[in-house]
């Protein structure tokens, strides 16, 4: 909801209107006037929603365009894990064939992955999410396989391989995690989602080739909301389309085309508390929101809502205060994982 804030100085009463308003504005307009202390500033800070509704601003990024130690050439998917001085963002570098990862509050660099020789060396990297202990879970469009590594970087397991059959793959691309321990990859060249256990058994299988509902064409992105449904970008279809945690077919969001609601080319996605679905779409240059009846919430980039210059983004995650990451093209020394508060 909206939130309101009176400020009573003498017989003046100021009235903000907190409910949309990012941090940043709310420092513009009230912190440097000396009318409210640190101290009140920050408990403001701490009740202000996190509904998705709200307006969203640039609050820092990650790496920067290049070939460096903590550079990235072609970003893909992004996932964020834990909390407070823990908290980590992964991203997946498709072309330089490792996966980076940092810490959130002091936005330091802490490792890379899968650039060490052996078992465990990425090709293309693609789909990236962490399981509830942390560990990191990579898809790679060359191998047709999963990799997983555990916090610290170091290579653990891997399983699937180059197939149409159950527990194969071809070009698997995003993946996410359920509550129960399952994982989700979309299996983008067998144009379904497959379903496994944490070491790769084989659960089930969602979809198949095609246009008609529960059906897919080349699907990319996959999130997993908390009631368990799973929300998958079905690229080649132009839409967004969601399941139940068993794979019944609930419904289909959005269609082809350049006007709200619409997709050009949806890539990655994301689940919010609320069960808000984020879709980043790379030609259109900007994250759409919808609630999870599948209406429009708001549109962040250049041209929506909240105003951020997104170029080309192509992964999208939240983490539990409602911040939003996302990974895009970038420029030369600019950051191409962006957090947005």
């Amino acid at each position: 909801g909206i939130g309101r804030l009176c400020v009573d100085v003498g017989d003046v009463v100021g009235m903000l209107d907190l409910g949309k308003l990012s941090r940043r504005y709310i420092g513009e307009a009230v912190e440097g006037s000396g009318l409210l202390s640190g101290e009140r500033l920050g408990e403001i800070y701490a009740g202000l929603s996190i509904g998705y509704d709200r307006v969203f601003d640039v609050e820092r990024t990650f790496g920067s365009c290049g070939s460096g130690t903590e550079q990235f050439i072609d970003v893909a998917h992004v996932a964020v894990h834990g909390e407070g001085a823990n908290q980590r963002v992964a991203c997946s570098d498709y072309d330089a064939g490792r996966v980076l990862i940092f810490n959130v509050e002091s936005r330091e660099f802490v490792c890379s992955v899968g650039e060490s020789e052996g078992p465990g060396k990425l090709a293309r990297p693609h789909g990236v999410c962490f399981n509830g202990r942390g560990e990191v879970y990579v898809s790679d469009n060359e191998l047709h396989r999963i990799l997983v590594y555990d916090v610290d970087g170091t290579y653990v397991r891997g399983f699937g391989s180059y197939g149409s059959g159950n527990g194969e793959f071809n070009l698997p691309r995003g993946l996410a995690f359920s509550s129960e321990g399952e994982v989700a990859v979309a299996d983008c060249g067998n144009h379904r989602v497959q379903v496994l256990r944490e070491d790769g058994t084989f659960v089930r299988s969602i979809g198949s080739r095609g246009e008609g509902e529960g059906m897919f064409k080349t699907p990319n992105g996959v999130a997993v909301g908390g009631d368990g449904s799973i929300v998958v970008s079905d690229f080649g279809n132009h839409r967004v389309q969601v399941f139940t945690a068993g794979g019944e077919y609930v419904r289909s969001i959005g269609s082809e085309g350049n006007e709200a609601g619409q997709f050009l080319c949806p890539f990655g996605l994301a689940v919010g508390a609320g069960g808000e679905i984020l879709v980043a779409d790379g030609d259109r240059n900007d994250v759409q929101v919808f609630s999870s009846e599948g209406g429009l919430v708001q549109t962040i980039g250049a041209n929506g809502d909240s105003e951020v210059d997104l170029d080309s983004p192509y992964g999208v995650c939240v983490d539990g205060e409602g911040n939003v990451f996302v990974s895009c093209e970038g420029q030369s020394g600019e950051g191409m994982v962006l957090m947005l508060s």
